[in-house]
């Protein structure tokens, strides 16, 4: 096999600015600058290294790389034009009117800009620009914080007044509900947009070609081409017209980005695999390796996750539950294959009766078995959403940004258990 050499020069700028009670704020800034050599053959070898700083890694480039590739010329941020001082003003100002509250605001920006060589030829410049505000916020009688946000690609502005409107909701959510047991074995209504955070926990981790390499997921490189979930499911990594990752044309390890369709109709057409495991298991599927940043070591990760629109309306997935749970709002999640279970928190639920809501739940937990849920999606609704930008997904040590989207969705055979805020 003949060999091809790949070197990937990236650089990397966040920011955090922390906004607490009492005008106490607390900034910090990371600059990373490194590099990662592929060399592909019958072996892959992966060699990587960290800058101490942005001047060793200009040293180390070439005249004309130098002109080429945009190294940032300072370290001022997206917070110094006092836009965010003004948006924490008016988030602080709202919690600051509630009664026994502990809250926290977290501003970030993200800017990363790879250059890519092949065979000593440029390849791509991919970059990629990140600005998000994070509410954390709880009330003494809470067990835990709850987190909301929203980030966004196209520049630093944000929703505020939907953002302060949704917190709003979730508190009063949460402080009205009765503490409870919540009936087992009830259908789940997903609200469209951040609901898909569930299916990249529960598909998209699953089709991860590390774990289907080492025998976690309940799929194989056997089963593409035949039926393994709920026809009522099209999964995919594309969706023209969404900014999101637009401008990464490539992986971490410099290879091209697949815009494939994982599942279509129930049949399992794609994996997501790195370069490295795509020969392991004898698959044509790459594009999808990703890593934090050079400190860490490349592996199978999702970009963006879409599951596609459905036949119903809302109103009819609605009107189809006589007695249900509704999803306002979406936490974290997590998937379990050694013990073949995932859950992910609610942090705004309501009861579902007759086929309108009815009393809030506050937060709730949801449960089940990876293996049954596949099968357990009854309708899905027409009016796809994305999220509003602030998915994040953990695995393996390491925290990166990703892309979910989906309409309403109706799901069987799911545990509900009393959420993180028992009240």
């Amino acid at each position: 096999m003949r060999k091809e050499q790949t070197e990937i020069i990236e650089s990397t700028l966040s920011n955090i600015l922390r906004i607490k009670p009492g005008n106490i704020n607390e900034y910090s800034f990371r600059e990373r600058n490194g590099f990662i050599k592929r060399e592909s053959g019958k072996e892959l070898y992966i060699e990587s290294g960290e800058f101490n700083s942005r001047n060793e890694l200009i040293k180390t480039l070439s005249e004309n790389l130098r002109r080429k590739f945009f190294v940032p010329a300072d370290k001022r941020s997206e917070f110094d034009t006092g836009a965010v001082a003004k948006w924490g003003d008016q988030i602080s100002s709202f919690l600051n009117r509630i009664p026994g509250l502990e809250w926290e605001i977290i501003f970030k920006t993200l800017k990363k800009r790879k250059f890519i060589k092949k065979g000593g030829k440029p390849d791509g410049s991919p970059d990629f620009t990140h600005f998000s505000v994070l509410i954390r916020f709880k009330k003494g009688n809470w067990s835990n914080f709850i987190e909301i946000g929203e980030g966004n690609t196209d520049g630093s502005g944000f929703n505020i007044s939907g953002l302060v409107s949704r917190l709003d909701e979730i508190i009063r959510c949460n402080s009205e509900a009765r503490k409870r047991k919540i009936p087992e074995n009830l259908p789940l209504i997903l609200s469209p947009g951040e609901g898909g955070i569930v299916f990249h926990e529960i598909l998209g981790h699953s089709l991860e070609a590390d774990h289907i390499k080492r025998g976690l997921s309940p799929f194989s490189a056997s089963d593409i081409g035949r039926k393994v979930v709920s026809e009522n499911i099209t999964l995919s990594t594309f969706r023209k017209g969404d900014p999101f990752f637009e401008k990464v044309s490539h992986d971490d390890e410099g290879v091209l980005r697949s815009k494939s369709t994982l599942i279509e109709r129930g049949v399992l057409r794609h994996l997501i695999s790195n370069y490295s495991y795509s020969l392991g298991l004898g698959i044509s599927d790459h594009g999808s390796s990703r890593m934090e940043d050079f400190t860490k070591r490349p592996l199978p990760r999702m970009f963006a996750i879409y599951l596609e629109n459905g036949k119903y309306s809302q109103n009819e997935l609605m009107g189809s539950t006589g007695k249900g749970i509704f999803a306002r709002e979406f936490g974290d999640g997590k998937v379990l294959f050694h013990k073949n279970q995932f859950y992910f928190n609610i942090p705004s639920a309501y009861m579902i009766k007759n086929g309108r809501l009815s009393e809030p739940l506050g937060s709730i937990i949801v449960s089940g078995k990876i293996d049954k849920v596949f099968n357990s999606v009854e309708m899905i609704a027409d009016d796809f959403s994305l999220d509003r930008g602030i998915s994040y997904c953990f695995k393996d040590g390491q925290t990166l940004n990703v892309r979910v989207g989906q309409p309403s969705v109706k799901i069987n055979n799911l545990n509900f258990s009393r959420g993180l805020n028992d009240i």
